[in-house]
């Protein structure tokens, strides 16, 4: 017989590609006896727990959170933890422009004031940085 048959049906030669890979998987070592859930033909999943016995812990499944310091709701893109749920202080964007500053971020509202009176004329700018000296933050 020129084919390999499982199920009483020929398989495709992807399917025994598959095979042959998800063998060679299987006969590297159980990395717990005990638990059926652990081992190499396991799917990774993010519980802290080496799932498919390669000896890394959650790879490919954690999730980037970053710092969120001033609480804005903000994160700061240079400080970040990968985890696989959001810890405390920390949020799912990167996009805070100053995370020293709750007021200061990429929504932040600035009005004009030209004439230094400390009223505006109702003009405004949405953006993280000052826009210049005669803008101002309520």
């Amino acid at each position: 017989m020129d084919d390999v048959r499982i199920y009483n049906r020929a398989l495709s030669v992807i399917e025994i590609q598959k095979l042959y890979t998800l063998t060679d998987k299987a006969q590297t070592a159980d990395c717990v006896d005990t638990d059926g859930t652990r081992h190499p033909l396991a799917t990774e999943v993010c519980d802290l727990i080496d799932n498919d016995c390669d000896g890394q812990i959650d790879e490919g499944v954690q999730t980037t959170f970053y710092q969120d310091l001033d609480t804005d709701g903000y994160g700061n893109p240079s400080v970040t933890i990968n985890s696989c749920g959001m810890p405390a202080g920390y949020v799912a964007n990167n996009t805070d422009c100053n995370d020293t500053d709750a007021r200061l971020h990429p929504a932040t509202v600035w009005y004009t004031d030209t004439d230094t009176d400390g009223f505006s004329p109702g003009s405004t700018q949405v953006q993280c940085t000052d826009p210049g000296a005669t803008w101002y933050l309520p």
